[in-house]
């Protein structure tokens, strides 16, 4: 039940920090001017850094819980 739980949480904060990502990366270019075409691919790598970050703190969260339970 906690498993799903922590999987649960873990995709509502990927998700959260991916869009909070996409309106940043938006709200740099309108106050630099730059046009979303010139920015795709730095959007795409933060997007993917952050998404692989909040996976990983969820795979050790979900180890830690695991292994509490165990022992």
């Amino acid at each position: 039940m906690a498993m799903k739980h922590l999987l649960r949480d873990s995709l509502l904060i990927a998700v959260a920090v991916v869009i909070f990502a996409y309106a940043t990366a938006l709200v740099l270019n309108l106050l630099t001017g730059a046009t979303p075409s010139d920015e795709v691919p730095v959007q795409l790598e933060l997007v993917v850094l952050l998404v692989l970050t909040v996976l990983g703190l969820g795979f050790v969260l979900w180890r830690s819980e695991t292994s509490r339970s165990s022992s």
